[in-house]
C-alpha cells in the first residue's frame, strides 16, 4: 500500500469510529496483513488519545478543585478579618 492508500484507509477507519472498528470483525479480516496492521496501529493510537484526554480531564478537575479550595480559604479569611476589625 502506498501512503495515499494508507491515508484513505485511515480516514475510512476514522469515519467508522473506534467502537465500530473494534466490533466489526470484517474490518480486521479483510485486506490482508497490511490492512490488519494499519487497523491495529490505528486502534492503539485511539486508545492512547483517549488516555491522554482522560489524564487532561483529571488534571483540569484537580486544578479546578484547588482553585475552589483556595477561594474558600480566602473567603473565610476575609470573614475572619472583617469580624476582628470591628
Amino acid at each position: 500500500m502506498d501512503s495515499a492508500e494508507i491515508k484513505n484507509f485511515r480516514d475510512d477507519l476514522q469515519r467508522l469510529g473506534e467502537a465500530k472498528v473494534r466490533t466489526d470483525r470484517a474490518v480486521l479480516s479483510t485486506g490482508g496483513e497490511d490492512r490488519r496492521k494499519i487497523v491495529e496501529d490505528w486502534l492503539r493510537e485511539q486508545e492512547q488519545d483517549r488516555q491522554n484526554r482522560e489524564i487532561a480531564s483529571l488534571n483540569y478537575g484537580r486544578c479546578t478543585f484547588y482553585i475552589a479550595l483556595l477561594t474558600l480559604i480566602a473567603a473565610i479569611l476575609g470573614v475572619i478579618a472583617t469580624i476582628l476589625h470591628k
